[in-house]
């Protein structure tokens, strides 16, 4: 007897299984794609190099792909799932062709697309935010998106409590030896799982507008009760973070959002009623503070003396990067150097008084943007911006007003945020977030693109869907497992060589270069070049230590091929032949770097 067959809609060619249909599981795995990425801001991976960025990125890029690919073949099933056209859609889609176009023509291709472990940006996570966009702005309901924020401001209240307990732990050190949550990266910085206050900082902004989103919409007491508790928690946590970018941008933000009440409003309202005295209140305190400023209360405080030392001649750093970033952008200003071409910019224009390392970033989104992708790549990051208020004020109907108020102080919170540090994937992923929610309820009632779409044969969607399959098993294969294979090899090299264990080291270093395509060959290649006078030793056997010589000379000088304008590589590759002992190959680079330097 024949297996009973899946019923099969003539319309929709969609088979049935014990009544859901298969567009359905489509639907509810790449919905379920973008509730995932809540747990990335929690995961911290120790078996990877930079764990409070490689498995937060890692994370989010594979359910994203996973989501995306569920979005494709449902598109083809359902017209409803195709994207809308927006103003918004289209700025997207100018930014990235711009950026593209940057990082095609910067002094590194290779790493503008893939960047590095320690920041994970680069153009690939541009897609995956560009995928995040369109699964949230086209999939998401109204009722979703009340979900998400109650779910994404419930999650920060368990991340409010870690940064609580890492509170107590600063003031009760013996409850270290639990092990319950690590000490912060900056005594009196509460960082929770993100090894950076800013970062968390910019996280708990997020949420906290969302609270007061949930608050101002329609609901029970009990529900506004509880996001306001939340609402606080996540305030005592950010001013916990002592970040004063970000603390200084909520206040600026919140009373843009009443200002915006009051100016716009078309009728009286308790928010409209208190806003003139918060303003005022808002002006006391500061005059306080300047006038207390040098009191012992404020300067045994290591929040509120952090915002009475704020000066120029006290930034760490920004005072030189800032000239420098200015400096580099006048040597490409159209198009920029391409993502992660800060590193060679800087190296380009160094200044002998920096004494904080090496900077990878300016630290102010403005002119990041300018040295990635010059004017025109800055001026397309902020057609997102602009693109997104225009379609908040003057294009949305089904939007009450007091929400355009909050979502507007939440982008200008953000932005200001940015002029003193860069983003993260979580930053960047509630950026997405916002755009998307104001892309599908500027989009209602439109047509969807492509609606005149002929409707494609069973074979012909049986191929489609094939090669959406194949393309995510290659993409999750080529994009995350090499990368994780890459990054897990270089930390047990690592251990290897301080254990001194030198056969381990040389086969884990193998076994990190064997993913030529993958992330993270720039940091396997520099952990190398370190390693290389430990390899030197006379303790080390002789077989061991040239293999290792061979295999790091061929590591290197196979970087410097892939980009041979980046200044970088040639300062690596002179520093190994410098741990080598051979001065010709030493001299030999400086001069490279020395001829790149003169043609800038």
């Amino acid at each position: 007897m024949k297996k009973p067959q899946p019923h099969v809609n003539a319309v929709s060619m969609q088979p049935r299984f014990s009544g859901v249909t298969f567009d359905k599981v489509l639907r509810w795995i790449a919905v379920s794609a973008i509730f995932a990425t809540l747990i990335a801001p929690f995961i911290v991976t120790n078996s990877l190099p930079f764990p409070f960025v490689t498995g937060k990125n890692f994370f989010f890029r594979i359910v994203i792909e996973i989501g995306f690919a569920a979005w494709l073949l449902l598109t083809v099933r359902d017209v409803s799932a195709r994207p809308r056209r927006s103003i918004l859609l289209w700025a997207f889609i100018g930014f990235l062709v711009v950026i593209g176009i940057a990082d095609i023509c910067g002094v590194n291709p290779w790493k503008s697309f893939w960047s590095n472990f320690e920041r994970m940006e680069g153009y690939i996570t541009l897609l995956h935010l560009f995928f995040y966009f369109l699964i949230a702005g086209t999939l998401f309901s109204e009722r979703l998106w009340e979900r998400y924020w109650i779910c994404s401001v419930s999650a920060s209240v368990l991340m409010s409590l870690c940064g609580g307990f890492q509170l107590v732990m600063m003031h009760y050190p013996a409850l270290q030896r639990f092990g319950l949550i690590r000490e912060p990266q900056i005594y009196g910085r509460i960082d929770a799982t993100f090894d950076n206050s800013a970062y968390l900082a910019i996280y708990l902004i997020f949420n906290i507008f969302f609270a007061m989103l949930l608050c101002v919409r329609k609901g029970n007491v009990l529900h506004r009760l509880l996001s306001v508790i939340a609402m606080v928690l996540n305030m005592v946590v950010l001013y916990c973070t002592a970040t004063r970018g970000a603390i200084l941008g909520f206040w600026g933000g919140f009373l843009l959002f009443l200002a915006l009440m009051d100016m716009t409003g078309r009728q009286r309202s308790w928010k409209k009623k208190i806003s003139p005295y918060v303003f005022v209140t808002a002006g006391v305190v500061a005059a306080v503070f300047i006038a207390f400023r040098n009191t012992a209360v404020v300067k045994n405080s290591p929040v509120l003396s952090r915002f009475a030392n704020i000066s120029w001649s006290n930034d760490d750093g920004r005072q030189f990067i800032w000239p420098i970033a200015l400096r580099a952008i006048a040597d490409h200003p159209v198009l920029g150097w391409g993502q992660e071409g800060f590193n060679d910019a800087f190296s380009a224009h160094y200044d002998l008084h920096f004494t904080n390392g090496w900077a990878d970033r300016a630290h102010n989104i403005i002119l990041d943007w300018l040295v990635s992708g010059g004017i025109l790549g800055l001026l397309a990051y902020l057609s997102l911006f602009a693109a997104s208020l225009w379609l908040l004020w003057r294009k949305i109907s089904n939007v009450s007003h007091t929400e355009k108020a909050l979502f507007s102080g939440l982008l200008a919170v953000y932005f200001f945020h940015n002029l003193f540090t860069f983003d993260t994937v979580v930053s960047y992923t509630y950026f997405m977030l916002v755009l998307g929610f104001i892309h599908f309820k500027s989009t209602g009632g439109r047509q969807h693109i492509q609606t005149d779409m002929k409707e494609a044969s069973v074979r012909d969607a049986g191929a489609f869907d094939t090669a959406v399959v194949v393309g995510l098993a290659f993409f999750l294969y080529a994009f995350n497992w090499t990368a994780f294979q890459t990054g897990w090899s270089l930390i047990d090299a690592q251990r290897a060589v301080a254990a001194g264990n030198p056969l381990g080291a040389l086969s884990d270093f193998e076994q990190a270069l064997s993913h030529n395509l993958s992330l993270g060959r720039e940091e396997v290649v520099e952990r190398l070049v370190d390693v290389a006078p430990k390899m030197n030793a006379s303790s080390v056997p002789p077989d061991i230590r040239h293999a290792f010589f061979e295999m790091a000379k061929k590591a290197v000088e196979s970087q410097v091929a892939r980009a041979p304008e980046y200044l970088r590589y040639e300062v690596v590759a002179s520093r190994f032949y410098a741990a080598s002992g051979d001065k010709a190959e030493e001299q030999k680079y400086l001069r490279k770097a020395a001829e790149i330097l003169a043609r800038r």
